[in-house]
């Protein structure tokens, strides 16, 4: 029987050998600092591996990430393969290894790597987020840069480095009432009360101008 909920799918995959003692971080995971929806995540050294039940399928979404963002990331319909990725992710192999070891999971580039957080966003993110991912995504620009939530706000980086490594970073803020609050990291500069359209041309203006300097 296919699982249906996260404690459901950790249940299959010690079924099959995984061991939940070793770096499991079980239950929903629902962290204002997470994309969307996780059903589990394995910690280690290298930095974590999440496991997201397909929204739409019987599948799993598998996403490894480094200290540098997304290194790997994959689908399947084999449970045997989830549980063989996890038992080699808890063993020490990092996303390179897993996908030369295993067909469903790819290493590609940054672009592909971005592409594939925004898809995860769009079909599996919280429903709150949704009403300023969808037309942020829609914008050619911004749907360049990379996207991350921080305590509950959609963030946009360039490239891979993390909050507070590289200035250039956006951060959407909703004040409510239609309202929305631009962070623009590296000049410290916010532009309040401005409507969500506002502050997405605002913040495609700004990231163009990133994109053209790297």
């Amino acid at each position: 029987m296919w699982p249906t909920d996260s404690e459901g799918l950790i249940a299959a995959l010690v079924q099959r050998g995984v061991d939940r003692e070793r770096g499991w971080y079980g239950g929903l995971i629902a962290t204002s600092n997470r994309l969307g929806n996780v059903d589990a995540s394995v910690l280690d050294k290298h930095g974590h591996l999440d496991l997201a039940l397909h929204c739409s399928e019987p599948a799993v979404k598998i996403l490894i990430w480094g200290h540098d963002g997304l290194s790997a990331w994959g689908c399947t319909t084999d449970l045997n393969v989830v549980a063989k990725v996890v038992m080699a992710w808890q063993d020490g192999a990092d996303g390179s290894a897993l996908a030369d070891s295993q067909t469903c999971i790819h290493v590609g580039t940054e672009e592909e790597a971005i592409a594939e957080q925004w898809n995860f966003m769009l079909s599996q993110g919280f429903d709150y987020l949704q009403d300023i991912a969808i037309p942020i995504s829609e914008d050619p620009v911004l749907r360049r840069l990379r996207p991350w939530v921080s305590h509950g706000s959609l963030c946009l980086l360039l490239g891979n480095k993390p909050i507070g490594e590289d200035g250039r970073h956006l951060a959407f803020h909703d004040l409510g009432r239609g309202l929305w609050w631009l962070n623009v990291g590296g000049s410290l500069e916010t532009y309040s009360g401005m409507s969500k359209e506002a502050a997405i041309a605002l913040a495609s203006r700004l990231a163009s101008s990133w994109i053209t300097e790297r």
